[in-house]
């Protein structure tokens, strides 16, 4: 079970986790006096408030591409088709090994009478 659905989800296209470039300036340069420190720590403020709402954009878009990936995969289909076909060898690997035992009983068994 864990290689088939390590298989089905390795077969998700995975989207780009795009947040752009996001530059912080500020309208001070040189050094920052006491009276200039509430407004630059507004700027900071903004600046990180600006990232975080780009970051959850690109974090439901992430998701909502994911998820439409994933439906497009048809995953439940794939799973069960490659379960089908993992059960359809196990039945014929255990046919042969049944057939290989009966044939070994058999040589056995003449091998018996002979000696």
């Amino acid at each position: 079970m864990k290689t088939v659905l390590r298989r089905a989800v390795s077969n998700i296209k995975l989207p780009n986790l795009d947040l752009g470039i996001n530059y912080f300036s500020s309208s001070f340069s040189g050094p920052i006096k006491d009276a200039q420190i509430d407004s630059f720590m507004d700027e900071v403020d903004n600046y990180l408030s600006n990232i975080k709402n780009i970051y959850s954009k690109a974090c439901e878009e992430y998701i909502l591409n994911m998820d439409n990936s994933a439906k497009q995969g048809k995953m439940s289909d794939s799973i069960l088709s490659k379960l089908k076909e993992e059960l359809e060898s196990q039945e014929k690997d255990l046919k042969t090994k049944e057939s290989t035992l009966e044939t070994l009983r058999k040589c056995l068994s003449e091998l018996e009478k002979a000696g």
